[in-house]
């Protein structure tokens, strides 16, 4: 993604930044290296990279999914 302004201020540029981001769900967590943003020089906004947010978008599906089975064997020990 080439350097834009923020489509939420206007007046800030966008920067990319790769981090570690962790999800809660149920108790339990889920880290996500290589999570991509781009975070707004001014208003702090950031937009999730659409690559990132779709593989991340299953990784949390199938999560979610493992959570519900594991809370449903709890409940019917």
């Amino acid at each position: 993604m080439k350097t834009k302004n923020c489509p939420i201020c206007g007046a800030g540029k966008l920067k990319k930044k790769v981090e570690t981001e962790s999800f809660e769900y149920k108790g339990q967590t889920k880290v996500i290296p290589n999570y991509i943003t781009y975070a707004c020089s001014e208003c702090g906004e950031a937009i999730v990279d659409s690559t990132t947010l779709k593989e991340s978008g299953k990784m949390l599906e199938d999560f979610k999914l493992k959570m519900e089975v594991a809370f449903d064997d709890e409940i019917f020990r």
